[in-house]
């Protein structure tokens, strides 16, 4: 006797009808016995196959309705929940979103602007003093549990005003750009504070930089802005200009106990960094004049503070 499987594979339609009717007629009379009380292997094999064929015809059917019942019951419960007004909602959420980074980078614009120098990109005076008096006084703290070098870079250009007389304001603005791109290549750190202190002078602050790197990184500056010159177009015509710069370095070495205010220690570190600057002015410019000097040691046995 042929199984279901066999049946499934046959290639008439015919010979499928005749054994369908065949199944169908045993169906009907077994109907109403439990199959297990059926005698002949042949009739409950058959009838098995009966029923599973049943079986697998309603079994079709049945996922769909699955699916379409598990769909309802999503639908029904995201309705609950008042879907539309949550989508609402979220659009709503994404248009603030959108309006506040709008007004993020419109207040980031107005800041870079307001505190950063239009011509060089470097900190107006303003900032870089704030900045100075607030990693200055963390640095003081730190130097109570041990000795911290902070370094500050004063220079300038050399007879910058010529620039200016000889080829205008623009083409002082150009070698103005040139220098705060330059500053900004060689000092990276982010701890690092650069800025115009006033028209061509500049001011580097270096925290936990010791008096030979601070050197090092004051040579390549002076060197870099010596071997760059500035290339300026005018009307047709094409010419460069070539500067200089004179650097003041001072080393502070800040240890225990330095006496006076964040104010009076920043006066100081300026005055002594602008006389080191001025040094080189008046030994011939395009130079470095550095020192290195200490701030706050604590009192010797006899109570002098050296």
């Amino acid at each position: 006797m042929e199984t279901l499987e066999t049946v499934k594979t046959q290639t008439t339609e015919r010979h499928r009808r005749e054994v369908l009717n065949e199944r169908m007629v045993l169906f009907r009379k077994t109907a109403g016995d439990n199959i297990e009380t059926i005698l002949l292997d042949e009739q409950r094999e058959m009838l098995r196959a009966t029923q599973q064929e049943v079986m697998r015809v309603l079994d079709a059917p049945r996922e769909e309705l699955e699916k379409a019942y598990i769909v309802a019951k999503v639908e029904s419960f995201f309705k609950d929940l008042g879907l539309d007004k949550l989508q609402k909602i979220i659009a709503h959420l994404s248009e603030k979103v959108e309006e506040l980074e709008k007004e993020n980078d419109s207040t980031r614009e107005l800041l870079t602007k307001e505190m950063f120098d239009d011509t060089t990109g470097l900190l107006k005076k303003k900032y870089l003093m704030s900045f100075l008096q607030t990693s200055l006084a963390a640095y003081r703290r730190e130097a109570d549990k041990r000795p911290i070098p902070y370094t500050i870079i004063f220079f300038d250009l050399d007879k910058f005003k010529e620039v200016n007389d000889t080829y205008g304001h623009l083409a002082g603005d150009a070698v103005l750009e040139m220098i705060g791109r330059k500053v900004n290549e060689i000092f990276q750190r982010e701890s690092d504070i650069k800025g115009r202190y006033a028209g061509d002078e500049f001011m580097l602050v270096m925290p936990q930089c010791n008096s030979q790197n601070a050197h090092i990184l004051a040579e390549k500056l002076r060197k870099e802005i010596e071997n760059t010159p500035v290339l300026i177009s005018d009307n047709g015509f094409s010419f460069e200009i070539k500067v200089t710069i004179s650097l003041g370095v001072l080393t502070a070495v800040l240890e225990e106990k330095i006496q006076g205010t964040t104010g009076d220690l920043i006066r100081s570190l300026i005055s002594e960094t602008d006389s080191l600057m001025y040094n080189v002015k008046r030994q011939g410019r395009n130079s470095i004049s550095a020192k290195e000097v200490n701030f706050g040691r604590m009192p010797d046995p006899e109570g002098v503070l050296t």
